[in-house]
């Protein structure tokens, strides 16, 4: 049963200890097969953390547990405080309850504007919000966020950030283009969402192990592309402490081609690795043919 990895908050429920004992002098294949069956309809899925949950263990109008919820009003919270506003939890989601998103809440704009209508009453406030955000932010057609104005160029209705992640994007569908390496601009994108460097990107080990593992779970990928890196990371600290060859380093990480040869790259701000890193896309056993 237990490689069903059902995580043991669950196990402990009363929901799931008593759904298992109506079931325990089943078979183990009949047990496992009436237990997956439970789990698809008496649990859900968050939409955060990807562990299955009771529902009533779920924020009520949403599918994201209340773990995820205590930790995202958590981070708002610091977010907020780096901005010189110091607000407790519950205050934070008194303003969440009106809709507002994360992007708009963290930002010095609203927050001088909430500090003037803050005493006002539920029906009041939420008057004054939906006039402030009509007035002062602009809904991006490209990430679906509600930005506050200042984040778009005039009379545009995509933020300034999906237009640098566009160029980005550009420049390394070009470079990849021209090492005729085939990855699409979406998977491109699915990458920088999770915040990975140009670097890291263009790295052939770095992405055979994102095509094996692109159809998981955008946190389960993550997990994986993440543990890759810092592996990567610790088999190069350990072989620069020692006294290599010349040959022996050039087994470490390799980029697969440097935004430096590429001739429009005027616009690509990310970093790059070490010089030492070898341009090998261009090998024949390199394969990033797989789509999605």
């Amino acid at each position: 049963m237990w490689d069903l990895q059902i995580r043991m908050k669950l196990v402990l429920t009363e929901d799931f200890l008593g759904a298992f004992f109506e079931r325990k002098d089943l078979s183990d294949k009949k047990l496992k097969e009436e237990i997956e069956d439970w789990l698809k309809q008496e649990t859900i899925e968050c939409n955060d953390c990807g562990n299955r949950k009771l529902p009533y263990i779920l924020k009520i109008g949403t599918e994201i547990c209340e773990n995820c919820e205590q930790k995202e009003l958590l981070e708002l919270k610091d977010d907020l405080e780096k901005l010189d506003y110091e607000m407790d939890i519950s205050e934070i989601q008194r303003i969440r309850d009106f809709r507002i998103s994360n992007s708009v809440i963290t930002t010095t704009e609203f927050m001088e504007k909430y500090a003037q209508i803050i005493d006002l009453d539920e029906k009041e406030l939420r008057i004054q919000f939906y006039e402030w955000m009509n007035e002062n932010t602009t809904f991006c057609d490209e990430c679906g966020i509600r930005w506050i104005n200042n984040r778009f160029d005039e009379e545009k209705t995509k933020c300034k950030n999906c237009e640098i992640d566009e160029l980005r994007i550009k420049n390394l569908k070009k470079i990849c283009n021209n090492a005729k390496v085939e990855i699409m601009e979406r998977e491109l994108l699915r990458l920088i969402s999770m915040i990975y460097t140009n670097g890291e990107i263009l790295d052939q080990e770095f992405i055979e192990v994102f095509q094996k593992n692109k159809n998981n779970l955008e946190k389960n990928l993550k997990q994986i592309l993440d543990k890759f890196l810092n592996q990567r990371a610790g088999v190069k600290d350990s072989k620069s402490s020692g006294n290599k060859s010349d040959n022996e380093e050039s087994d470490g990480s390799k980029e697969i081609l440097s935004p430096n040869n590429d001739d429009n790259n005027e616009n690509f701000e990310e970093p790059q690795k070490e010089n030492d890193e070898e341009n090998i896309i261009n090998r024949p056993d390199f394969d990033s043919s797989e789509r999605f």
